[in-house]
């Protein structure tokens, strides 16, 4: 960190951006909708919200019925509030439950989607997570997961599975492949990003440190200088692995299709509007 901090921190600060964060954020989002094919009146499942902005997306702007399994307190009261404002109550419900009680769910969704959070699932839940994606999606249902993950099986860092997101396990293409094939969901398109997560992630450290003095003013015990520190060395170490050759460190965007029915565009032209 001494070595990368006082060169690249300027250059993450002085960085002038084409687009905000936001403005990004939103257009992941769309391509995410375009990528799920999404209709007026599909039955969505989202695992996991953020704060709502994928789901509220896909109930507003192309008029699908969402369900979020969320199990994040806080994240849940923020979507809900947001949900109201928006007058989205018919269209979207919020339930606070583990996405392993999906399968219970049998054959009810025309859709699936969860962004970046398979990597929480832990290294024994992987298997599990698609299994109850599949009981819980309609013959030709599409889904998307993304994730950070590995070609092949790594041990994840320990910075990471310590002080970060404890108990997170990265999850190689290899095993979602074997999954996917036990449980009849076929992989459509993939799409390695790491290269765009790495820059999400400059601008991530950027905006912590340039707002650093009110992070810390919402509680001085959990965010000191030893937090910051924690989360700098995560954010360069991240950025780093993410770009150097030397890495093993991937993002991934996988869509899929519950069977092998042939419901799915030949060609990626429908994915890219212009101008994009």
């Amino acid at each position: 960190v001494r070595r990368l901090a006082p060169v690249r921190l300027r250059q993450l600060l002085g960085v002038v951006l084409d687009e905000t964060q936001n403005e990004a954020q939103v257009k992941k989002y769309d391509y995410m909708c375009r990528k799920l094919m999404l209709k007026e009146g599909d039955k969505v499942v989202e695992v996991g919200s953020a704060w709502g902005t994928m789901g509220l997306m896909m109930a507003k702007k192309f008029g699908a019925n969402v369900v979020n399994y969320g199990l994040v307190d806080e994240q849940n009261r923020v979507m809900r509030e947001r949900v109201i404002k928006m007058g989205l109550q018919d269209q979207v419900k919020i339930v606070q439950r583990d996405c392993r009680e999906l399968g219970h769910e049998k054959e009810r969704y025309d859709k699936y989607v969860s962004l970046g959070v398979l990597e929480h699932a832990g290294k024994d839940c992987v298997e599990d997570w698609i299994k109850n994606i599949a009981q819980a999606l309609k013959p030709g249902g599409i889904g998307v997961i993304t994730n950070v993950g590995h070609y092949s099986r790594y041990h994840t860092d320990y910075i990471i599975g310590k002080y970060i997101w404890r108990g997170c396990y990265f999850p190689s293409m290899g095993d979602i492949f074997k999954y996917c094939e036990k449980h009849d969901l076929h992989i459509v398109d993939l799409e390695d990003t790491h290269f765009l997560y790495a820059d999400t992630m400059e601008v991530m450290l950027a905006k912590m440190l340039e707002h650093w003095d009110k992070i810390q003013a919402i509680d001085p015990q959990v965010f000191n200088e030893r937090f910051r520190r924690i989360w700098m060395l995560y954010y360069l170490g991240s950025i780093e692995g993410f770009r150097s050759k030397h890495s093993a460190l991937q993002t991934f965007q996988y869509t899929f299709v519950k069977g092998r029915g042939d419901v799915y565009p030949k060609t990626r032209e429908f994915l890219y509007d212009q101008p994009f």
